[in-house]
């Protein structure tokens, strides 16, 4: 059932399996969300390739505060943040293309 290609993906989907939302709307944003991706299907291999490129920022997040962060360290933040802006601006683009049909 898990399809997800990164690590962090991966570990929000069994929390949502863990601990379901009992809220109605948290509920209905993430059916639109996935509805939404699943309606992009020819933007999912781009998706994937970029998702699994992101790496767990908590992680990271970890060794910055342990003052270990190593060069490696910076280049896996600098890719993740590089990969989640893409991502964003292929979401925000397909959803003005989506909106222009309907209007």
């Amino acid at each position: 059932f898990n399809n997800t290609s990164s690590k962090p993906g991966e570990k929000l989907l069994r929390s949502w399996f863990a601990r379901p939302s009992l809220d109605l709307e948290v509920l209905s944003q993430r059916q639109e969300s996935i509805a939404f991706v699943i309606s992009r299907q020819e933007l999912l291999p781009q998706w994937k390739t970029l998702a699994k490129k992101i790496k767990d920022v908590r992680g990271l997040r970890a060794s910055f505060d342990r003052g270990g962060l190593l060069l490696a360290d910076y280049k896996a933040a600098l890719s993740t943040a590089a990969c989640a802006i893409h991502m964003r601006d292929m979401l925000l683009a397909a959803e003005a293309s989506a909106e222009r049909l309907h209007v």
